[in-house]
């Protein structure tokens, strides 16, 4: 991820030093379920022979990934405004 995160000594874990949200538990989520969503793809080759699921199936994807990278914008503006 490109937030800056990931330090093991820092005073809140694998989180940096200077942090812009109040509630720390955003960055743990958001750390949490940004890989799951990113592989949210391979849904496709598991029903790959519905149709009719496929279609659902593609609009709840194409749905989480735009919703993933709006989170990955905000934390990174985040971390840009937090070390410069």
């Amino acid at each position: 991820m490109d937030w800056s995160l990931g330090d093991p000594y820092a005073r809140n874990p694998f989180l940096r030093e200077v942090l812009a949200f109040k509630h720390i538990w955003m960055y743990y989520v958001a750390m949490i379920v940004d890989p799951i969503i990113r592989f949210n793809w391979i849904f496709y080759v598991i029903f790959d022979e519905r149709l009719q699921i496929t279609a659902l199936l593609a609009f709840f994807v194409a749905l989480t990934e735009v919703c993933r990278r709006g989170v990955w914008t905000l934390f990174r503006v985040e971390n840009e405004h937090c070390t410069k």
